[in-house]
């Protein structure tokens, strides 16, 4: 499969990737926290456009580079834009502090939009963990180990997680209305899931304990993922819905 962004959604990335690093990863870090900052709310709005008529590849593309530093800032930018559930004050779950995670299964019934939101999350949850696992890797060959441990498994899943963005660009560009787009976002989560296992996993062996350490970044992101997951990943109803497109009645 190929997929070229179009200019809009090419800069919206470059810019969200920005926001991401600038804004994003720092309130990412504040572990206790349960609201976000005025200051960061203001500069997710920039990047991830306002209540869009479906959910456009730009729109997920920002979504997605939010993820790969905060899954739950991921969120809330998504709940601000659809004009849904967005942030609380307490943390529902061990992951995804801030985000309203019972008030997401309620707008899923009402907005498809929110289904390919969540898959953007997965996918930028898995670039993260990517991203972890490399620095790691270049780490220890600069303290000059000679074989680092996990290599395989990281271009495994920097792989995956490439096939998995380009099915969400995919299932974005065919809007959220009709059987084939419901196929196209059942198929791309089920593969976002499947990728997010492995970069974390990934992660872990790179990264060692590291990974494991209460308060650093990664450890935000390994909760956080696992949270998206387990809790609005609905395996089951995505496999359905790819079943119900591909196999014969």
């Amino acid at each position: 499969m190929t997929f070229e962004l179009d200019p809009d959604a090419a800069a919206r990335r470059s810019a969200a990737d920005m926001v991401a690093r600038a804004a994003a990863a720092p309130a990412a870090a504040a572990d206790a926290a349960a609201d976000v900052p005025l200051a960061v709310r203001t500069a997710i709005r920039a990047i991830v456009p306002a209540a869009p008529v479906g959910a456009t590849v730009d729109w997920v593309v920002a979504l997605e580079a939010l993820a790969a530093v905060s899954p739950a800032l991921a969120l809330v930018a998504a709940g601000e834009a659809l004009g849904g559930a967005a942030v609380t004050t307490t943390a529902q779950w061990p992951g995804l502090r801030g985000v309203d995670v019972d008030g997401l299964h309620a707008a899923f019934a009402a907005d498809a939009s929110w289904h390919l939101a969540v898959t953007a999350t997965l996918v930028g949850a898995g670039r993260g963990a990517v991203e972890a696992a490399v620095a790691a890797l270049k780490a220890a060959r600069a303290a000059g180990a000679t074989a680092a441990a996990g290599q395989p498994l990281v271009a495994d899943a920097a792989t995956a997680i490439d096939a998995s963005r380009l099915l969400l660009w995919d299932a974005a560009s065919q809007g959220v209305g009709g059987d084939a787009a419901r196929v196209a976002r059942g198929l791309a989560r089920l593969h976002a899931l499947d990728a997010l296992a492995t970069a974390i996993a990934a992660a872990e062996q790179a990264c060692g304990a590291e990974a494991f350490r209460p308060g650093t970044p990664l450890e935000r992101l390994r909760r956080d993922a696992g949270t998206v997951a387990q809790v609005l990943g609905e395996r089951a109803a995505a496999g359905e819905a790819v079943a119900a497109g591909t196999l014969p009645a």
